[in-house]
């Protein structure tokens, strides 16, 4: 019982000091955002590659002001709310970013 302890003490230190900052988001919600919409490198054309740069700049930027955050020390919730769409949730936790939700968020229709 008592190394049980022991090893939660240890876990809970080492997800405290992994806790993936505000900053670290906003750059894996860029690549995100550019991954989703720009899709593969290969299939790209010279000019989906040029509006896909512009689209993940203004995307980023939207994003940005309509993101929010929940810190609970081990782990934080990042939410992002778009107008008329359910929020799209990613999970910050280990210096890692999980997302949420089954339906792919800042995917190109």
């Amino acid at each position: 019982m008592k190394k049980l302890l022991i090893l939660l003490i240890i876990i809970g230190i080492a997800l405290y000091f992994t806790n993936p900052t505000e900053e670290e988001f906003t750059i894996y919600r860029e690549n995100y955002i550019a991954s989703r919409i720009k899709g593969s490198e290969k299939e790209a054309s010279k000019l989906k590659s040029i509006l896909g740069d512009l689209a993940v700049e203004v995307g980023s930027k939207l994003t940005q002001d309509l993101t929010s955050k929940e810190n609970y020390y081990l782990f934080t919730l990042y939410e992002v709310n778009l107008d008329k769409q359910e929020p799209y949730k990613f999970l910050g936790i280990g210096k890692n970013f999980l997302p949420l939700q089954a339906e792919e968020p800042f995917k190109q229709k």
